[in-house]
């Protein structure tokens, strides 16, 4: 089954949909979207607590549909139909003076295809004048992923964390500086946690606050050697120099510790 495509219709029609109890119409890029809403659509608040001198990304959303289909073939070109899915790329709008970014997104998107929220992807990086980036231009963020529907398995490699209700995540970070004897190749400032790729499992939340900790002062560098059989030099917070195979996992409780 194929969807209509909902962005070719007449712009002529435009007025009379309008006149539709609990119709809404998204004008993008020049075309029109119809989407007629749930009466009383269940809607998700998520917010990020943002910590000095970063920023916060745009949320990544994405519906999918068990209505409309996807027509694509095998590797023996056979054809196959797969869920629909829609993305959304929402700014969260800044809360007052304080440095809370929110955004409520519909769990129900409603529409011909009966759009259900399928995950949202939030995160955070430095902000491109901050001073830990020093005219370092590449600045890689952190991201969090929350999963609503049962495709958790299709979206990450981690067995995700199973949340009920409202929740807040509450994490340490650390910057890491990535430097490399190749004086070619540029350095790079990431955000890094003891575990990198955090997914959720929600059920029925209202809420979801996000209020990472960054812990701008306990800065790890680490330096790629110029040949694969040498080692990588990590240096942590407090001088120690460690030489290892590989950069990661790093020391998370050394770090810690340290004062």
């Amino acid at each position: 089954m194929h969807c209509q495509d909902l962005n070719k219709q007449p712009k002529k029609t435009l007025k009379n949909k309008l006149l539709f109890w609990g119709s809404v119409a998204l004008i993008i890029g020049g075309g029109y979207i119809y989407m007629s809403l749930p009466e009383d659509p269940r809607r998700v608040s998520i917010s990020i607590e943002l910590p000095a001198e970063t920023e916060a990304l745009p949320y990544e959303v994405r519906y999918r549909s068990s209505i409309c289909k996807n027509k694509y073939r095998d590797g023996d070109f056979n054809a196959r139909y797969e869920d629909d899915r829609r993305y959304v790329e929402v700014i969260p709008k800044k809360q007052g003076g304080s440095n809370i970014y929110k955004e409520t997104i519909s769990v129900d998107d409603g529409g011909y295809c009966k759009w259900k929220l399928s995950n949202i992807i939030i995160g955070f990086q430095y902000k491109k004048n901050s001073s830990i980036l020093n005219n370092i231009e590449e600045n890689t963020p952190v991201k969090v992923k929350f999963v609503f529907d049962d495709y958790a398995s299709a979206t990450s490699n981690r067995q995700p964390k199973e949340e009920y209700n409202d929740f807040i995540v509450q994490k340490n970070y650390y910057p890491l500086k990535k430097e490399f004897i190749d004086n070619n190749r540029k350095s790079i400032v990431s955000i890094k946690g003891e575990q990198n790729s955090l997914t959720y499992q929600l059920y029925i939340p209202n809420e979801i606050v996000y209020k990472p900790i960054l812990h701008t002062n306990k800065m790890v560098t680490v330096i790629e050697p110029a040949n694969r059989e040498d080692k990588f030099k990590i240096i942590y917070p407090d001088g120690t120099i460690t030489d290892v195979d590989s950069a990661y996992p790093l020391d998370f409780e050394k770090i810690i510790n340290m004062r």
